[in-house]
């Protein structure tokens, strides 16, 4: 058929739907961050003049979210981008201060949410002009397991928590552009995860959790608060790799951001990749299970839609096998884990019909 030869990007609208129907309806390891190129800044005025120094603020929040490094904005060769921050905008609006935190915000003078779309063209090629890494929008998921001793109360944590720690943390998860998850109320109310587990960083309870939500990683942490101050530790695990650290901050909220922003550090550090301008080479990729046409359109996307992947094309179909050539943006050895985060191919050691070489990366579509 002809249109099997065309990238994902010309394909017909109709397919595109069934493809993007498909990949919502996943269950997934990770997923497709949206809003990384929107930031939102509280201002004193909506004059033009506060409007445009606010716009620097926000490019910075964006800057961090799609690098992952909090220094890029203040590198040397980042400084003509930030002091153009209005040449990137799309368009802004106004919104009323969130909740909580806005009479806290009004006190100090802020009156709106200046909240402000970039160009994600734009901001990218900047970013890779400036040599600074990027971080694809397909990002682990991360469940957090926190563990709360307020007084003489102690809680864990957990979803349908209709408290102002959970709107902190989920505040804290999408300016660094972190999908986030939570235990499941019913989990915690009925044992299957233990306050203690959390609080003593147990290692054998706390990755049986990874494994029921399907999370690629798990921050565990305890706060509480000690002589006036928040105290907390964390701990990132990713399978057998664990990192701890240890926060203190006046705030709560501070406290609950420093464990987040510990968190997106470490983890754009494995996945963030310095793209060329152009392709970077070519990488041969045999997908088997491809058998129908809506199989072929979900691995035509994935791919498609990795950062480090310039271009996609389908050089042979045979059975449910199928060979693509892949234009990689960045070291051609990057796009076996850029491909094996999504959790939507997998890669396999069988040896397909459809191979070039001993160079082929072989994957098998997830169901």
């Amino acid at each position: 058929m002809p249109f099997i030869m065309k990238s994902l990007k010309v394909m017909s609208g109709l397919l595109c739907l069934l493809v993007t129907a498909l990949i919502t309806a996943q269950a997934g390891y990770a997923r497709e961050m949206y809003g990384l190129y929107q930031a939102e800044v509280p201002v004193k005025s909506q004059d033009r003049d506060t409007r445009l120094s606010a716009y620097t603020e926000a490019l910075a929040q964006v800057v961090v979210k799609v690098t992952g490094d909090r220094r890029v904005p203040q590198l040397p060769n980042m400084a003509k981008t930030m002091a153009s921050a209005q040449n990137w905008v799309q368009q802004y609006r106004y919104q009323e201060l969130p909740e909580p935190g806005a009479l806290a915000l009004k006190d100090q003078g802020y009156i709106r949410l200046l909240v402000v779309q970039f160009d994600e063209t734009a901001v990218n090629q900047a970013l890779v002009d400036a040599s600074a890494p990027l971080w694809g929008k397909v990002r682990p998921d991360l469940l957090v397991l926190l563990a709360v001793e307020e007084g003489t109360s102690h809680y864990l944590l957990a979803t349908n928590s209709a408290t102002d720690l959970s709107t902190s943390l989920d505040a804290a998860a999408r300016r660094r552009g972190l999908p986030l998850l939570l235990p499941r109320i019913e989990d915690v109310d009925q044992k299957r995860i233990l306050f203690a587990d959390v609080w003593g960083d147990f290692s054998q309870p706390i990755m049986d959790a990874s494994k029921r939500y399907g999370a690629n990683a798990v921050l565990a942490g305890r706060i509480s608060r000690v002589d006036g101050s928040w105290q907390s530790r964390w701990s990132l695990y990713q399978g057998e790799d664990v990192q701890r650290w240890q926060d203190n901050d006046a705030q709560r909220d501070g406290v609950v951001a420093m464990g987040i922003d510990g968190a997106a550090d470490r983890l754009s550090q494995q996945y963030v990749q310095l793209l060329t301008t152009g392709a970077g080479g070519v990488v041969a990729v045999t997908v088997t299970g491809v058998s129908t046409v809506a199989a072929y359109a979900r691995t035509m996307q994935y791919l498609s839609s990795l950062d480090v992947v310039a271009n996609v094309q389908l050089i042979k179909v045979q059975g449910s096998e199928a060979l693509f050539h892949l234009e990689v943006r960045s070291d051609v050895s990057a796009i076996d884990r850029a491909i094996a985060l999504g959790g939507t191919l997998r890669r396999t050691t069988a040896t397909p019909r459809l191979m070039e070489d001993n160079q082929t990366l072989v994957y098998q579509l997830l169901p």
